[in-house]
């Protein structure tokens, strides 16, 4: 009977014993891949190579500029949104970036032109606008080729989408845009500043 109790005894104390390294394994493979994951954002994958492609406006160093990329940057943590809205805000004829990871060390960004498209009349300056609604520029004469859009309000700041005071406004706008480019139409005006 002593004997019974004793073997139950080692028996759990083994059972006890294998559930204790099995939790300090599981706790130390947790800890091991935190790290992994913290040393893969900091120390491994840096950025050694960025290539540039698409772009007929801008150079690969303006846009490699603009960007802000640096060797210093991590493969891992760097933001296709992020580097789009700082090449953007310096270069505003660019429409949009694509960004491939190349591992182990390489980044490549794809950029495609915006185009002039439309513009409003801001005070005393024609403000130019992208196809996506991006402000591309101001000047003081009026442009070619494209139309103006005429609303109760709208503003907009280098590189950044134009802010239109009226959303209704601005629906009807892309729809009627939507609509031109699907059947290819020119026209010289949109003015939606009284929509009824």
């Amino acid at each position: 009977m002593a004997s019974d109790v004793n073997r139950r005894r080692a028996a759990r104390q083994r059972a006890a014993r294998r559930r204790r390294l099995k939790t300090g394994f599981i706790f130390f493979l947790i800890i091991a891949l935190i790290t992994l994951a913290i040393m893969c954002f900091t120390v491994f994958f840096p950025i050694k190579r960025i290539n540039v492609s698409g772009s007929e406006i801008y150079s690969k160093s303006q846009i490699i500029k603009a960007s802000k990329l640096t060797t210093e940057d991590n493969l891992f943590v760097v933001s296709e949104d992020e580097i789009e809205e700082k090449i953007r805000k310096t270069l505003p004829y660019v429409d949009s970036v694509k960004l491939k990871r190349v591992f182990p060390d390489a980044v490549i960004l794809t950029v495609t032109d915006a185009k002039e498209y439309a513009y409003y009349v801001s005070g005393d300056k024609c403000v130019i606008l992208s196809e996506n609604n991006y402000v591309l520029k101001e000047q003081s004469e009026m442009p070619e080729n494209v139309f103006e859009v005429i609303t109760s309000g709208i503003s907009g700041k280098m590189g950044e989408k134009a802010k239109y005071k009226n959303a209704a406004e601005e629906e009807l706008v892309n729809n009627i845009k939507t609509l031109l480019l699907k059947e290819n139409i020119n026209i010289d005006k949109i003015n939606v500043s009284n929509i009824l």
